[in-house]
């Protein structure tokens, strides 16, 4: 009898780590995936991000237009600006 109980525990606990070694496995695949879907995700706001900056900058180049720094992200803002386009600071006259 107690070889039958131990035999149940043995093949219970057994059974239990494949389980969970087999989700495991499944599991990062998905993750990795979603993470990589994440990454490029991201990398691509980054420069789509950098593109605009890019422009941004080109356009007041030529406008001519007295530029400042916004005091709490450093975007560059017109002076006649009454908030900041980044952050939403109200800026002063």
């Amino acid at each position: 009898m107690e070889t039958i109980i131990v035999w149940l525990i043995c093949t219970s606990i057994f059974c239990f780590i494949m389980y969970n070694m087999i989700s495991a496995a499944i599991d990062k695949s998905e993750m990795a995936s979603n993470i990589q879907d994440i990454r490029d995700l991201l990398i691509e706001m980054k420069r789509d991000k950098v593109n605009a900056e890019r422009e941004r900058i080109s356009i007041e180049k030529h406008e001519h237009e007295i530029n400042e720094e916004c005091p709490a992200c450093g975007y560059l803002v017109r002076q006649n600006e009454k908030f900041c386009p980044e952050c939403g600071l109200k800026l002063i006259d």
